[in-house]
C-alpha cells in the first residue's frame, strides 16, 4: 500500500517533469485555435474517482490545480479536502435524484440496487436511496460488486439479486463501472432473464459503447443517465488526427497509441506487431472513449 510520503513524492516528480522542460515551445502553441487557454491546469483527468482521492489532499497541500471532465463523486465537492479540484460535471447526488424521478415516472414501485465497491458506487446508491424517501419508491434488495470481480462472481451476484427468494423488484438501479456493466448484461443473459429485467444505469454507462459492444440486443430497453453536454466543433477532427509524430509534447501518448491499436512503437512493448504508418482516424476502434 502506498504511504502518504510515496504519494507526495510521486506528485513532486510529476510537477518537476512539467517545470523543467526548457526546450519545449510555449504551451499555447500546442492548442488548436478554438481552444486557446487563458490559464493552464496542471492535471486534466477523467472518470477514475480513485485518482482524484489519491491526488486530492496532497495536491491541495502542494497547490496543484486539477480539473476533471467526468469525476462525479459527491465527496469531491468537499473543498476542505479538495480545494484545488474542479470539474465540469455535476456531483452524483443530482443524477441519483434523476434516476429516482425516472423510476417513478416509469411506474416502478420496487427496485433493486447494484453498486461497485468504493466511493463512486456506494455513495451513488446512498444518494439514490435518500432520494426515494417518502416517494413511494421502495428498495427491495441491494448488492455490491467487489473490486476485481470476474464474470463468475457477477453471475453469482446477479443470481442472488434476481433469483434468490422472493423478488418483486421492477428494475435494477446501477452505479457500476462500464466494465462491470458489460459483465452484468452477460450474467443476465446467462440466467435467461434478458427479457424480464429492466436496467437503469448511471453515467458510468451513459452513452458509452463498451458496455453493449457485440451484445447490443441483450441491452435493449436499458435507460442510462448522462449529464447534458455539448459537442465542441473541431475537437473530433483535432483529436483523431493526433499521432505519435505530431503529439510529442504528451509523454504518455505513445503508450496510449500502442494500447489503442495493440501495436508497438520502436519495439515497445515487446511481442506486439509494429504500428503501421498508415494508422489514422479511420482505424480508431469503434468503442474508444476519449
Amino acid at each position: 500500500m502506498r504511504t502518504n510520503k510515496d504519494k507526495k513524492l510521486n506528485l513532486k516528480a510529476v510537477r518537476s517533469y512539467w517545470d523543467h522542460r526548457p526546450n519545449d515551445p510555449p504551451l499555447s502553441s500546442f492548442f488548436p485555435s478554438y481552444a486557446r487557454p487563458i490559464f493552464f491546469i496542471r492535471f486534466i483527468t477523467g472518470d477514475l474517482q480513485k485518482i482524484h482521492f489519491l491526488l486530492g489532499a496532497d495536491s491541495c497541500e502542494m497547490r496543484i490545480p486539477q480539473i476533471s471532465y467526468a469525476s462525479t463523486s459527491t465527496d469531491l465537492s468537499d473543498k476542505t479536502r479538495f480545494e484545488y479540484f474542479s470539474r465540469v460535471v455535476p456531483p452524483d447526488k443530482y443524477q441519483a435524484k434523476a434516476m429516482a424521478d425516472t423510476a417513478r415516472a416509469l411506474g416502478w414501485t420496487y427496485v433493486n440496487t447494484l453498486a461497485d465497491s468504493g466511493t463512486y458506487g456506494e455513495k451513488g446508491i446512498q444518494s439514490f436511496i435518500e432520494s426515494t424517501k417518502n416517494s413511494g419508491l421502495c428498495v427491495s434488495r441491494t448488492e455490491s460488486i467487489p473490486r476485481g470481480a470476474d464474470e463468475a462472481t457477477l453471475l453469482s451476484i446477479m443470481h442472488s439479486l434476481l433469483l434468490s427468494g422472493d423478488n418483486n423488484a421492477d428494475a435494477i438501479m446501477m452505479f457500476v463501472s462500464e466494465d462491470n456493466c458489460r459483465k452484468v448484461i452477460k450474467a443476465i443473459r446467462a440466467l435467461n432473464l434478458t427479457n424480464s429485467v429492466h436496467l437503469l444505469a448511471s453515467d458510468s454507462w451513459g452513452a458509452k459503447v463498451h458496455p453493449v459492444y457485440r451484445q447490443e440486443a441483450d441491452a435493449e430497453g436499458t435507460v442510462t443517465i448522462l449529464p447534458k453536454r455539448h459537442v465542441i466543433p473541431g475537437f473530433d477532427e483535432y483529436f483523431l488526427n493526433l499521432t505519435p509524430e505530431n503529439n510529442t509534447r504528451n509523454p504518455w501518448f505513445r503508450e496510449f497509441w500502442s494500447d489503442i491499436f495493440n501495436c508497438s512503437l520502436d519495439g515497445e512493448p515487446v511481442g506486439m506487431a509494429p504500428c503501421s504508418d498508415g494508422t489514422n482516424k479511420l482505424l480508431w476502434p469503434v468503442n474508444i472513449d476519449y
